[in-house]
């Protein structure tokens, strides 16, 4: 556990969100002399780490060890505060000398796609969330489609099927080896069962009563890269 960093600064600073980017310049902040005070939300701090990336990838006890760490040197974080709503801005403005927005990016793309607000249908990111501030017991169905191919989707898919869901697949329009998610999490999510659908793009999201029961797919063909290096669907 680290001493205390002795504050040599006159000026307090707010950090507004307690994300890797709120920690981190709480750290830097305090070891240069500042007097530092972390706003947090939600009920701990980690944001992303702890909110979105699952705990088999992230240990907990690591992430709270490295929180800990952070507090030891004098950090004063405040979690269960929305800025906004339990404390006004403008107060925060008026007792500190300098205000850093860390307050990160917690939405998902959307599909633009008809049948996006039925129920059954969210983002990976808020999915995700809502499987760590339930401490891992939220209820899933027994089949579980996940669109895209990046970390978050993968994360999503193989959290879904530790949640009981018989059947994952992922849909993703590109072939594996455009899929951004890293190889390794690849490997993993099919060792534990997950089908992925390559070449397939969702059109329609249907359902019944306001609840999602089909994904209506086209299928791709690769064309050109286009400027920024990506393979045109």
């Amino acid at each position: 556990t680290p001493a205390p960093a002795p504050i040599t600064r006159a000026e307090k600073i707010a950090i507004i969100g307690g994300g890797p980017a709120g920690l981190t310049a709480a750290r830097d902040l305090i070891l240069r002399g500042y007097a530092v005070t972390v706003f947090e939300e939600l009920p701990h701090a980690g944001g992303m780490m702890r909110y979105a990336i699952p705990e088999y990838r992230l240990p907990r006890a690591t992430l709270d060890r490295e929180i800990d760490d952070i507090r030891a040197l004098g950090v004063e974080i405040k979690t269960g505060v929305r800025v906004g709503k339990d404390i006004d801005l403008a107060r925060i403005r008026a007792a500190f000398d300098c205000v850093v927005l860390a307050i990160g990016a917690h939405r998902s793309w959307t599909l633009d796609i008809e049948g996006e607000n039925l129920k059954g249908v969210e983002g990976a990111a808020e999915f995700l969330r809502r499987v760590n501030l339930n401490n891992n017991t939220l209820k899933v169905g027994k089949r579980v489609a996940v669109i895209g191919g990046g970390n978050s989707a993968i994360d999503a898919a193989r959290t879904a099927k530790r949640l009981g869901a018989a059947e994952v697949t992922i849909l993703y329009r590109r072939e594996r080896k455009d899929m951004p998610a890293w190889g390794n999490e690849i490997e993993a999510a099919l060792h534990e069962g997950i089908v992925i659908e390559y070449l397939v793009a969702p059109t329609k999201l249907s359902g019944t009563n306001g609840t999602l029961n089909a994904i209506e797919c086209t299928r791709m063909q690769l064309g050109e890269f286009d400027r920024s290096g990506r393979r045109r669907p």
